[in-house]
């Protein structure tokens, strides 16, 4: 995690999994469908070999709002820098 700040707000772009809708496909149909491409931000609150856990929202000692991703379905991440005049602040 970054020394400036104990939970960065990062920005993740990930592969989910998709279920067609219920019903009965045609094979070229159910298999013409790409991989669906998330983008999630939120404050990087733990980091384990497996998962990245973002909370929306980040209070003195409570979190809400919380996502657990797997490390192999994340596709980048980039930690996101405040220019406003919040800067400070914190």
């Amino acid at each position: 995690m970054s020394a400036g700040s104990p939970h960065p707000m990062v920005l993740v772009e990930w592969i989910d999994s998709f279920q067609l809708e219920a019903g009965w496909h045609l094979v070229d149909e159910a298999t013409e469908r790409s991989a669906l491409v998330c983008r999630s931000v939120g404050f990087l609150i733990g980091e384990t070999a497996d998962v990245l856990c973002l909370a929306e929202t980040i209070g003195a000692n409570q979190v809400s709002g919380v996502v657990h991703i797997p490390v192999r379905a994340v596709m980048r991440r980039a930690e996101l820098t405040f220019s406003s005049a919040f800067q400070g602040d914190a």
